[in-house]
């Protein structure tokens, strides 16, 4: 199982944002709200299970539904976000970041409909 610590490292090194940019540490804190001494924690593996709200701002700097964390290995990240960066229309992004905010079993339930979409328009 690929740690979060490792998954936050993929993100830093192949995730675009919403609006193209990929980010470093410091960048990201400024535009996820989070600190840079949060994210270096949770980089560094001190933090080996970080908060839900750390990992709803780390994906909506990125548009990602949370389910990326969900990921078993490095190669299922970089799949995931390969397929997410080409397939992705901004409403869908859009869907899959008011997912994040609902209760599990909505956003299970809305998660599956965005990989549906998703699945269609690649």
């Amino acid at each position: 199982m690929i740690s979060p610590s490792r998954q936050l490292l993929i993100l830093l090194r192949e995730g675009i944002d919403t609006d193209g940019h990929k980010h470093n540490m410091a960048s990201l804190a400024a535009k996820s709200g989070l600190s840079a001494q949060a994210l270096a924690k949770m980089l560094s593996g001190k933090t080996r299970s970080p908060r839900l709200l750390t990992i709803r701002a780390v994906c909506a700097v990125y548009a990602l539904p949370i389910d990326y964390f969900d990921c078993d290995t490095e190669a299922a990240c970089r799949a995931w976000l390969e397929r997410h960066h080409r397939t992705r229309s901004p409403l869908i992004a859009e869907i899959a970041r008011i997912a994040d905010q609902l209760s599990p079993h909505h956003r299970h339930s809305l998660n599956a409909v965005i990989r549906w979409l998703d699945a269609g328009t690649s």
